[in-house]
């Protein structure tokens, strides 16, 4: 049997010089490709978890694998070939274009400048995939609207070509129309055997795009499971202290609506 492609196991986070533990005793494992949201309220540890899983941050306790590797022992690099990492906020004074950025996701396979022709269809497919137009591609990054740098930092993701992609809050800056792309685009990364990690505050959409869905509360994981059997109005009730509700469209999607 193979080792799964994500394994966090028992898990903590103690941040330095301050008497207060972001993430406790976290366990959860992702064995075939699929997307997966972390949810749950401000504060309950969400974005640490995926530092932790990205090694950005390292356990207090517990360990953090990739397909059986402890990352405790792996390189940089190595971690970065097979994990792909889109921090909630980037920098918009990035002096490059959209194409230079695209391209900064070969850097983990040590292509030097990126003036490989292989790195160049890599960005090219990568930018095809995440739907960015051509008129767009020389234009500099710093000139683009919040929504279009994160689908060019989606792209240079996708140029990475690793397993993993792990997002915080990626639909933080779109619109609707934006929203469902990006979704629609999660979806088809999972389909061709990339596995999505992405933090979200908005349960309505880890409801109806989820496979899976890892709630966190006060730095535990309170539920692990489809978004039908995590979602469930008593749950997020008495972590969020107000009412849900929850409806079916009787295709299995699961729709909610809070407040009195």
């Amino acid at each position: 049997m193979s080792a799964a492609i994500l394994s966090v196991r028992n898990v903590a986070y103690r941040f330095p010089k301050v008497d207060c533990d972001a993430v406790r005793g976290i366990s959860a494992e992702v064995a075939t490709p699929q997307v997966v949201a972390i949810a749950g309220p401000n504060g309950a540890g969400k974005s640490t978890l995926l530092d932790l899983i990205s090694g950005q941050r390292t356990p207090s306790e517990g360990s953090v694998l990739y397909a059986g590797a402890d990352l405790r022992g792996m390189s940089r690099q190595a971690i970065c070939q097979y994990a792909s990492h889109v921090p909630q906020q980037t920098p918009a004074a990035i002096p490059f274009s959209v194409e230079q950025v695209v391209l900064t996701g070969r850097t983990p396979h040590g292509r030097g400048l990126y003036e490989n022709d292989a790195d160049r269809a890599a960005a090219a497919e990568a930018m095809e995939f995440a739907g960015i137009p051509q008129a767009l591609r020389q234009r500099p990054f710093q000139e683009l609207s919040g929504g279009e740098r994160q689908r060019v930092l989606l792209a240079a993701a996708i140029c990475q070509q690793a397993k993993l992609l792990l997002l915080d809050e990626p639909a933080a800056h779109l619109d609707p129309a934006n929203e469902a792309f990006l979704w629609q685009l999660l979806h088809r990364l999972r389909d061709r055997g990339t596995t999505v990690v992405a933090v979200t505050h908005h349960l309505a959409l880890a409801a109806r795009h989820a496979d899976r869905v890892w709630l966190l509360h006060r730095g535990s994981l309170a539920a692990d499971g489809t978004p039908g059997e995590v979602l469930q109005p008593g749950t997020l009730g008495g972590i969020f202290a107000v009412p849900f509700y929850r409806q079916s469209d009787g295709e299995g999607r699961v729709f909610l609506t809070y407040g009195s």
